[in-house]
């Protein structure tokens, strides 16, 4: 079956012989409960979002906009990985 449509949520967790990883300290979805205020924390995660609306989309020079672009963009996307 061939899905057609466009999703602007994509999540990528290998490619190629390579896994997604990332760490970091940010504020990144995490609030005092009391005041709602953000804190500053570590965060990490083992896959990626590349399609549109993913945290990690900006890393490349063309859109993902479905599981079909991503099929034909592989090369592509295996030199930024």
């Amino acid at each position: 079956m061939v899905c057609d449509t466009v999703s602007k949520h994509l999540v990528l967790s290998s490619v190629g012989p390579y896994e997604c990883r990332y760490r970091g300290m940010g504020y990144v979805e995490a609030y005092k409960a009391a005041t709602g205020e953000p804190v500053c924390g570590n965060f990490g995660g083992s896959s990626i979002g590349i399609g549109e609306d993913g945290a990690h989309g900006h890393l490349f020079p063309f859109k993902i906009v479905s599981v079909q672009t991503a099929v034909a963009r592989y090369e592509d996307i295996l030199r930024v990985i």
